[in-house]
């Protein structure tokens, strides 16, 4: 290649790439809104009001947020704010000491760490907004920084001091105490700490300049990452999951006049003066570790760190500065600064997306008392840069994109074919509106046994007309007799906006049945013989092949495992499924929900023999009680994938995506968890609480 042609080419790589990071930007629109937060909330040592904190989005749909002073004598609160704006303040989460880091918890519950009040984490229920204490941490002096929960529902916390460590809750949080899942070297303290996409939780030791990551099974192991050296100077931030599936920190050398920080995240409002280049920090689930230093001449402060709704990393500018924020986007490496959207020198402390979906960010300013909206924008579609470059044989022109938007696309889903009990042929359509030219698009088919997905055909091209084009993808080594969800998902240029994706459809391996909502399900037979009685019938047959049963039907699956199909919507398409076996049990599902239940058909006249008599009244003369027999009457083992509740006697168990079995016993109902967790139900005492892997309940009987 001639040097005048290498020249032009590389000139107008760099416009185009310059470009296209442009267009992938969401930039905020300019247009701020700040909701106060009422007087009267947290407040410090002269009684004046403290800004928020911390923030996390519950599973309620708002944003929960900390308010706590800078003093020991701070009197602390915790808030929440609707999308709509409505901010309230709960009466039962009020009076607090120094409530610092929040995080979601399950079940409609958030955790907080509330470091000045001996130390603690409590829990909150969203919708009382009262504040549960949780059992103390262990060993008498702690301070814990940074608090998540695990995809089982156990609550992790960094819990520094003299020998600092990793804490573990399990569910139920009033029946199990904290236990010290890893001590880690004095001088680590640990801060921040997430749930990574690797399943394990990931966590920064702010003192020993390091990210590390501690299993989440029977036996926690602590590794840290970078195995040799540290990373650049400077202080810690929190620890998040990116848009591209790594764990990200920023690295801020932050002095903060006197305040100490919460968690290397979290400042206190008072002017900060960095003293060093910061940076971003990618960190594999693999641990391969990469700075980003920030451009020089940028105000991005990333010691407070956000993925946000548009696929990108966002971080607030420092105070004192010019009140704007700064977007990176992982794909590209880039940095794009937004000046003059908050007041300066106000101090952001935490950023948040949109809980509802929306295209926006939430962040809390600690300095005016409020939390700020910022709505962003779709990608620019204006014409890119031409770039011209003139030598004294040669003259190139190229333009990046062309000045108009590519079209709108349409992508639909054909009937799922070829199931097998370990693949299938997934199929749909992508069409354009008419008068559009061909365009050429990528498209892949995203699947997983929840709408989360997690895995994808390799991406593909197609030229699309508006008499649309037919595209197709095999999946093979499935889990047998499981529902899966699936999406195609198409886009004719890099940005979000370019991209459409068709609603959540499901396929059963090894079934092609297609229940109807609240009419019937389809029932399967796996291995073994089961038994099948129609609602009205007094007569058990056998099944044979996979059949559409009315609802009310009775199953005996005593000698054989049952593939149940149930459908979640009126929609076609939408099922959710599971393998049951070990018992009879009787199958409904109630108008306006979507959950299919088994309510185990158990007779309790073996529990009343003659040895229990007998016992009962030798008991009687020694004036004692006599203990129930642990007899099992009915019992049925389950193996779905969500939507499915076993309800025994005296208790039911709703899956969450596990194993578990409900038996029927003379003393109570026993709920045992074998993979993953259920929501277990009370029906005597009226409550419900998680229960997970390894772990039991029984309800008694009285």
């Amino acid at each position: 290649m001639k040097r005048s042609s290498a020249i032009a080419l590389a000139l107008a790589c760099t416009a185009i790439l310059g470009w296209v990071a442009y267009a992938l930007a969401d930039p905020p629109t300019g247009t701020v809104t700040s909701y106060a937060i009422p007087a009267g909330g947290a407040s410090g040592p002269t009684g004046t009001n403290v800004g928020p904190a911390d923030m996390a989005a519950g599973s309620d749909g708002n944003l929960w947020f900390t308010e706590s002073g800078p003093s020991e004598d701070s009197v602390g609160q915790i808030g929440a704010i609707t999308t709509s704006g409505t901010i309230t303040e709960p009466s039962g989460a009020t009076g607090l000491m120094g409530p610092a880091t929040i995080a979601p918890g399950v079940a409609g519950t958030m955790w907080f760490t509330e470091p000045r009040r001996d130390g603690s984490v409590e829990e909150l229920t969203t919708s009382t907004g009262t504040v549960t204490p949780a059992p103390g941490l262990p060993q008498d002096f702690h301070d814990p920084a940074g608090v998540a929960v695990d995809s089982q529902g156990d609550v992790w916390a960094t819990v520094n001091g003299d020998s600092p460590f990793v804490a573990e809750l399990d569910p139920p949080y009033d029946e199990e105490s904290w236990e010290q899942a890893a001590v880690l070297a004095v001088g680590a303290d640990p801060g921040s700490i997430v749930l990574g996409p690797d399943g394990n939780m990931w966590f920064t030791e702010v003192g020993a300049d390091k990210i590390a990551t501690i299993t989440t099974g029977p036996s926690p192991t602590v590794t840290v990452y970078p195995t040799s050296g540290a990373l650049p100077d400077g202080t810690l931030g929190n620890i998040v999951v990116g848009p591209d599936g790594n764990l990200w920190v920023g690295v801020a050398d932050v002095a903060v006049d006197g305040a100490a920080q919460l968690d290397g995240s979290l400042r206190l409002g008072l002017a900060a003066v960095a003293r060093s280049q910061p940076a971003l920090v990618r960190i594999t689930p693999a641990g391969d570790v990469t700075a980003f230093p920030v451009p020089s001449g940028y105000d991005a402060d990333p010691d407070v760190l956000a993925a946000g709704p548009d696929k990108q990393l966002w971080m607030p500018d420092v105070p004192g500065t010019d009140g704007g924020l700064t977007a990176f986007n992982p794909t590209t490496a880039t940095f794009t600064p937004y000046t003059a959207l908050v007041p300066t020198p106000d101090t952001i402390s935490s950023i948040v997306k949109d809980p509802a979906g929306g295209d926006s960010l939430w962040l809390t300013d600690q300095t005016a008392n409020t939390i700020d909206n910022v709505p962003l924008t779709p990608p620019v579609t204006t014409a890119p840069p031409t770039t011209t470059t003139t030598t004294s044989t040669t003259t190139t022109t190229s333009t990046a994109s062309s000045a108009t938007a590519p079209p709108a696309l349409s992508p639909a889903l054909l009937a799922v074919s070829g199931i097998s009990k370990s693949g299938a042929t997934l199929s749909g359509t992508i069409s354009e509106p008419a008068g559009s030219p061909s365009t050429s698009v990528s498209y892949s088919f995203e699947y997983g046994t929840t709408t989360a997905y997690g895995s994808s055909t390799p991406s593909a091209t197609a030229a699309v007309t508006p008499a649309g084009v037919s595209v197709s993808a095999t999946l093979s080594g499935l889990e047998p007799y499981t529902t899966y969800h699936y999406r195609l998902s198409s886009g004719d240029c890099a940005a979000s906006s370019c991209v459409a994706v068709t609603a959540d459809q499901t396929f059963t391996t090894g079934s092609t049945l297609q229940p109807a909502l609240y009419t019937n399900v389809g029932l399967t037979t796996t291995s073994g013989h089961v038994l099948v009685e129609l609602h009205g019938k007094h007569r058990f047959v056998s099944l044979t092949t996979g059949e559409l049963i009315p609802l009310g039907a009775t199953v005996d699956a005593l000698h054989g495992t049952v593939l149940i199909q149930s459908a979640t919507a009126s929609t076609p398409g939408q099922l959710a499924s599971g393998l049951f076996s070990g018992g009879e049990f009787t199958l409904s599902q109630p108008r306006g929900g979507k959950v299919t239940v088994l309510a185990l058909a158990s007779s309790f006249k073996s529990c009343v023999a003659a040895p229990v008599a007998q016992a009962a009244a030798a008991a009687a003369k020694r004036k004692k009680k006599p203990a129930k027999s642990k007899k099992v009457v009915n019992e049925v083992f389950g193996n779905a994938h969500g939507q499915f509740s076993t309800r025994g006697h005296y208790a039911t168990a709703a899956d969450e995506g596990t194993k578990w079995s409900t038996s029927d016993r003379c003393d109570g109902t026993l709920i045992a968890v074998t993979l993953g967790r259920v929501a277990v139900t009370d029906r005597v005492r009226h409550r419900t609480f998680v229960v997970t892997a390894g772990h039991h309940y029984l309800a008694a009987s009285g």
